[in-house]
């Protein structure tokens, strides 16, 4: 009796057995079916949606993103049109794109905004960061001009800055920044060993290396403030700060014309005191 029992037990798991292999083959092959139906027949692009954009026209978008109305979804890549999107436009700094089905792509571009321009020959290079947005003739006046070594730029791309030069911009920036040094209109990353940066076109600060950045720049703070009192908003002059240390407060402050002109009268007065950034701002009329 036994022995039947574990014979119709041993036939009931084959049967079961043999039943989910069909099931799992029929599953595959519906798998298949429906696969290459999505990818030929259904999830056809129908509508394109663009939002996002205030500087390019829909269509132009529409036209330079590669999705072509009866394309496959499914088969669309987002991150490829995207990728293309964003340096096909220069202007677009990202591009989600999202499927929507059965039959829609929708596209949320973020526009960049101009932050920098870097000085290139007779040119200025306008970019988003490090990316390049368009090169102009004339200076973009509402723009920090930048002066870099360039090797490489094409609008749409990043701009090849060494790193050197990328780093020290970084850190002036930001030391600007946190120190509250207003109207910055032009910065020279060019030669790592003097870097400068220039105040509303009036005033040039001559910074030397990264050393002591922050100090440097609280001091340049409180020296424009003191000639400003002193001599009005409209003041000219050089802050040399490449003396500036953690060891040492001293500093100068030239008064003079930065673009080469003749000025009424001229200062130049180291001070070597010990006393704190704010105060080694002093200057000695000649």
């Amino acid at each position: 009796m036994s022995t039947n029992v574990a014979r119709k037990k041993r036939r009931k798991k084959r049967r079961r057995g043999k039943k989910l292999l069909v099931f799992l083959i029929l599953m595959a092959v519906l798998t298949t079916v429906f696969y290459a139906l999505s990818v030929t027949v259904l999830f056809n692009i129908k509508t394109v949606e663009i939002a996002g954009s205030s500087r390019y026209d829909v269509n132009r978008i529409t036209e330079l993103s590669g999705v072509v109305i009866g394309d496959n979804l499914i088969r669309m890549n987002p991150d490829t049109v995207s990728d293309k999107l964003c340096k096909a436009l220069p202007y677009i700094g990202s591009a989600k794109v999202e499927r929507k089905f059965p039959d829609k792509v929708r596209i949320t571009v973020a526009e960049c905004t101009p932050d920098i321009a870097y000085e290139y020959d007779s040119g200025y290079i306008i970019a988003c960061g490090d990316k390049c947005l368009e090169i102009v003739d004339e200076k973009p006046e509402e723009l920090v001009i930048v002066k870099a070594e360039l090797s490489e730029f094409t609008a749409g791309f990043p701009i090849a800055i060494p790193s050197a030069n990328k780093e020290a911009l970084s850190e002036l920036r930001k030391a600007a920044s946190n120190s509250s040094v207003a109207g910055i209109t032009y910065i020279d990353v060019s030669n790592i060993s003097d870097l400068t940066i220039v105040c509303n076109n009036l005033l040039r600060l001559r910074i030397g290396t990264t050393e002591s950045l922050e100090k440097k720049m609280n001091n340049a703070v409180s020296i424009i403030d003191t000639q400003r009192k002193k001599y009005g908003e409209n003041v000219e002059g050089t802050i040399d700060l490449r003396y500036l240390s953690d060891e040492s407060n001293l500093s100068y402050f030239t008064r003079e014309s930065i673009w080469g002109k003749p000025s009424e009268s001229v200062e130049n007065a180291p001070n070597p005191s010990n006393s704190d950034a704010g105060s080694s701002s002093s200057t000695n009329s000649q």
